[in-house]
């Protein structure tokens, strides 16, 4: 009779969390929705994309589509599977920016839903949504958020990285409830399926596959200390084809159109001097990330290494944890030490996620059933609530009419629809691109952070033969008169004029090679007008 009630109410717990399952992935997929269209700067809700980096991408995977080959007839440094998800997106839409954000919608979904997915696992549906409402407030919970636009190639990445995760974790689960433990802990689709999302990483920011020390290494050292080689040989042979799955085509289209240099010393060579040339610092003390983040990113570290702990104290198999959580911390500090943004953190998601549902069940345990649930929903109901409002209503191109600099480009646009852009520098206004319907005829179109010598002298040299038709140059703060009249005299004497100067508003100087009357296009009260 009891055993009969006993299983009765397992059933009822079941039905019960299979219930709350639908319930809170049809919010997260709603959350995913609403907060990408806000966030997005591809989304129709804004007139022009205002993210420099995006516009980069979205300039190189549309030459893409009109078939100039990435690196080599448009630079820029980010993997080869950006351009590729960003041209599915244009090819949905046919050329329009609401593809790119009707993607990335999707991966967003993939990202909430695996969220879930991965702390259900281990934890009740109250707990994992408990541990999600206040991580995902950590990530939103002002305009420079942590989780940036949802379009970078950081959220490609953190798809694939959940995406790895849940496969690990759920074998693991799977064996640590067994008795024995199998030597063959992943199966042959476990082990491609983690190469698939590793060559996925390793095309779109190849630094990043060191998470697959945590979701790889420590299976195989569990393997070597178990002196299991032929189980070690098989699984290492099909990770690695699922690498070579993704990543051989990318290489062979690249050797086929005469490109591979290009994309060597592009996404390779490029990306390690850049990191080389980062500062080293620990990332609680970069200058470039804001007060509030840098707290909000020390206090998430400490609840990881506060989780790692209590998990070390409770847990049978201590030696792997140990593994597992030093892999982990070295995961941690390779993606923070060199050159990094606030946005870099959302890939650490995956790392902050147990901890938080760790957390979460230590705090439920001392509180009335569902306080914690009922309070966390209503924390991130009102978080994004206000996210949203503030995102909206400082856009640069939300229900704002265009500033006279925009309005004046949009004129010569309309009169030069095949105008092709250079950006001396990559704090540019950003809707020169995106309103331009040319694809550059010339590689360097922009100029990177760190960029090289070569960079700069390309770009003086299209210049010089007036391959561009418009040069924006953006006038940082050590650039001071002296040099800008240098800058002024270069344009003149190779045959371009002071379109517009917005200076010291967005610090922009935008020159054309059609000089145009100053009733025409009238400049702004402290322009300085070039002679002809």
């Amino acid at each position: 009779m009891d055993t009969e009630r006993c299983k009765k109410m397992a059933h009822a717990d079941l039905r019960s969390h299979e219930k709350a399952d639908r319930i809170i992935l049809i919010g997260l997929m709603l959350l995913a929705v609403g907060l990408t269209f806000v966030i997005c700067p591809f989304s129709p809700l804004y007139r022009y994309c205002f993210e420099p980096d995006e516009i980069s991408y979205f300039v190189v995977s549309r030459g893409f589509l009109s078939r100039k080959i990435p690196y080599r007839d448009l630079f820029d440094h980010k993997g080869p599977l950006t351009y590729v998800v960003y041209a599915l997106g244009l090819l949905l839409s046919g050329g329009s920016n609401w593809g790119i954000w009707l993607v990335f919608t999707g991966i967003n979904i993939g990202i909430f839903t695996l969220l879930y997915r991965n702390l259900r696992l281990f934890f009740a549906p109250d707990r994992s949504f408990s541990a999600i409402a206040v991580l995902l407030c950590f990530f939103f919970v002002k305009r420079a958020i942590l989780y940036s636009s949802g379009s970078k190639p950081e959220h490609i990445i953190l798809l694939l990285l959940l995406l790895s995760e849940y496969v690990y974790s759920r074998r693991v689960k799977q064996y640590a409830d067994q008795a024995e433990e199998d030597p063959a802990l992943f199966t042959g689709t476990d082990m491609y399926l983690l190469g698939l999302c590793a060559g996925g990483v390793f095309m779109t920011k190849m630094n990043i596959c060191i998470y697959y020390l945590c979701f790889v290494g420590a299976y195989y050292l569990w393997l070597l200390s178990r002196k299991a080689w032929r189980a070690f040989l098989r699984s290492f042979r099909i990770f690695l084809s699922g690498i070579v799955t993704v990543s051989a085509p990318f290489f062979l289209y690249f050797l086929l159109h005469g490109a591979l240099r290009e994309f060597w010393e592009s996404y390779f060579v490029f990306n390690t001097y850049y990191a080389a040339n980062g500062s080293v610092t620990l990332h609680f003390y970069r200058t470039w990330i804001s007060k509030h983040n840098q707290i909000l990113i020390t206090v998430s570290f400490a609840m990881m290494c506060a989780a790692a702990i209590i998990a070390l104290i409770a847990g049978k198999r201590r030696r792997q944890q140990c593994i597992f959580y030093t892999l982990g911390a070295i995961v941690y500090f390779f993606i923070t030490l060199p050159i990094i943004f606030s946005y870099t953190f959302c890939v650490l998601i995956p790392l902050y996620l147990p901890a938080f549902g760790i957390l979460a069940e230590l705090v439920l345990r001392s509180l009335p059933y569902r306080t914690l649930p009922v309070a966390a929903a209503a924390m991130l109901v009102v978080v994004s609530s206000i996210f949203s409002y503030t995102q909206i209503k400082a856009s640069p191109t939300h229900f704002h009419e265009a500033k006279a600099l925009e309005s004046s480009m949009m004129d010569y646009y309309r009169e030069h629809p095949d105008a092709q852009t250079l950006f001396f520098y990559t704090l540019c206004q950003p809707f020169f691109y995106d309103r331009s319907s040319a694809d550059p005829d010339f590689r360097y179109f922009y100029r990177p952070r760190n960029a090289t010598e070569e960079m700069r002298s390309a770009q003086y040299d299209y210049v010089q033969q007036g391959l561009a038709d418009v040069v924006v140059f953006h006038r940082s703060k050590g650039i001071g008169d002296e040099y800008m009249e240098d800058v002024k005299l270069f344009m003149l004497e190779s045959g371009y004029a002071l379109y517009y100067e917005d200076y010291p508003q967005s610090r922009t100087y935008v020159f054309t090679r059609d000089i145009k009357n100053e009733q025409d296009h009238p400049s702004t009260p402290n322009e300085t007008a070039v002679p002809a």
